[in-house]
This record gives C-alpha cells, structure tokens and sequence, in this order.
C-alpha cells in the first residue's frame, strides 16, 4: 500500500469522500425528519405536507450510516455503488427540475452529489491505482 493512498487518519481516500459526504447527509437528513419547514426555507422551497419530508429525511439518515458503515470497512464496493445512487438521484433530481416538477433551488443538491459523486469516483480510481483496492 502506497502512503499515497491513505490519509492521515490511516483511511483511504475514497473512505474519507464518502465520510464526509456521510456527515452532510445524516446531517441533512436529520434536519429535514426533525426540522423539516426550517430546511425547506433554507433552500427556498414551498412548504411541505410534513409527512413525505420526514419520512424522505429519516430515509436519508438511513442512506447515510450505510455509506459511513461502508466507507469504515474500507469496501470498495459499497463505495463504487454509493457513487452510483449519488449520481441516480442527482440525475433525478436534475429531471424533475428541468420538467418543472421541482422547484430550481433544489438544483443545489443535485450539485453537491454529483461533486461528491465525481471525488468520491477520483478517490476510488487513485486508490486502485496504487493498490489500495483490486480493481
């Protein structure tokens, strides 16, 4: 294993993308299950029943200790795979903006997970690279 690798917390590069990506979405996810009218104000979106927010917010949180667990075991896999979803729901999302079904602020997640989606893919790419992981 190459020092290259391997950050100075002893993790991979990929495992710290998908750390910090983690931590923004549990974050998030909590705040729209718990505060939800707070975090649509936030991103400047009419307000919600209540229900659906919640429930995609608790959904979120859930998404979140799956990346965090996946990215602490270092397995590629999962890691290649959260790219993958990252990417799906920002592709969505992206859609729905664009047929009018979502309000244009939303385009600011989309943003953030595809730049999660593309470092957490670079990490991955450098860390097969030098070994880190098979490819």
């Amino acid at each position: 294993m190459s020092a290259a690798t391997v950050t100075h917390s002893g993790r991979s590069h990929s495992a710290v993308s998908l750390l910090v990506y983690a931590v923004y979405l549990g974050m998030g996810g909590l705040t729209m299950a718990l505060i939800p009218e707070q975090m649509l104000a936030f991103l400047q979106v009419r307000p919600s029943d209540g229900l659906w927010i919640r429930v995609a917010g608790c959904l979120a949180s859930v998404l979140a200790i799956k990346g965090a667990y996946g990215a602490l075991r270092e397995s590629s896999g999962n890691m290649q795979l959260d790219v993958f979803t990252r990417t799906g729901f920002a592709s969505f999302l992206t859609v729905l903006i664009l047929l009018g079904i979502a309000e244009p602020p939303l385009f600011i997640l989309a943003a953030i997970d595809y730049a999660a989606s593309i470092w957490t893919q670079f990490a991955l790419r450098a860390d097969r690279k030098a070994g880190r992981f098979p490819s």
